[in-house]
């Protein structure tokens, strides 16, 4: 099987995304054939033999139709066809995806999809623990077995990295309060910092978002002293221009003299969100929590 099948970090084009109903209704015909022997339509395409549990005329009937979305290759692989609709035509184009019969194969290719094709931490970090609908339609793309929905599923359902980080869905939603925002980049920022498990004696990061661009500055660094934010927030200013408005929390590392020293300097305005509502500064908050789901 071609090695350059599973690219972590290729996009996943979800523009043609077919509605609930149509996965739906995929997942069943697909489920389908879980009472088909497969290795029983690779033998009758090979060698014209019917398994043995076929008799009647009708039951002859009825196991060529299920063979159909099936054919062979000069190598003798079992294939499937895939019907794909063609944009530009607006017909049904005809793909062939290899049918991976063995159990093992099968959970390989999803552990592979799901979290990298290897144990690099360049994979691992591109890969970034797919979601369940990216792993669905990268696999359904290039390959085919019977049940790849449920399967896919059950798998993310039981890894347990991301059993840890993934948050609970809230049942109620809480009213939105809608936020200003600026007319040009980097006059309104957000920074925060994160805690993360520590790596090269760095075990924290320092994090700033654009409110308007959402362009997001990241630096690990070994402490969070006032000197080094307010080292962090000069190079940020050098690189884009002084910011009229910083939000952040009551931190000793962000309210002290040093950076009220600097707020002066560059004429930027500090506003400190309270103790009890963090979610003021929830442009950033969230920023954090997708940096770390990735990390």
């Amino acid at each position: 099987m071609d090695n350059n099948m599973f690219r972590p970090w290729e996009k996943v084009d979800f523009s043609n995304e077919n509605s609930l109903a149509e996965k739906n209704e995929a997942h069943v015909r697909s489920s389908t054939y879980l009472a088909l022997n497969l290795l029983s339509v690779h033998k009758y395409l090979l060698d014209k033999i019917y398994p043995s549990y076929i008799i009647t005329k009708n039951q002859k009937a009825n196991f060529r139709r299920q063979c159909k979305p099936f054919t062979v290759d000069e190598s003798k692989t079992l294939l499937y066809r895939k019907k794909i609709k063609n944009n530009t035509t607006c017909q049904n184009d005809e793909k062939l995806l290899p049918v991976i019969l063995d159990k093992k194969k099968q959970n390989e290719l999803i552990s592979m999809t799901h979290r990298g094709t290897d144990s690099s931490v360049e994979s691992i970090s591109l890969s970034a623990h797919r979601s369940k609908d990216a792993c669905i339609s990268i696999i359904e793309s290039r390959m085919f077995w019977p049940n790849i929905y449920s399967e896919v599923c059950n798998f993310i359902k039981e890894c347990d990295i991301c059993q840890k980080v993934n948050p609970a869905v809230l049942k109620a939603v809480p009213e939105l309060q809608p936020v200003t925002v600026p007319t040009t980049v980097m006059k309104q920022i957000g920074i925060d910092i994160a805690t993360l498990p520590e790596v090269n004696q760095n075990k924290y990061i320092i994090v700033a978002i654009d409110y308007f661009s959402k362009w997001s500055e990241i630096k690990a660094v070994q402490n969070k002293t006032a000197e080094t934010v307010t080292r962090f927030l000069f190079h940020l200013i050098c690189r884009h221009s002084c910011m009229s408005i910083q939000i952040n929390d009551q931190g000793r590392e962000f309210v002290n003299q040093v950076s009220d020293r600097l707020h002066v300097f560059t004429g930027t305005k500090q506003r400190i969100t309270s103790a009890y509502h963090p979610q003021s500064n929830g442009l950033v908050e969230r920023q954090n929590r997708t940096i770390k789901n990735m990390i």
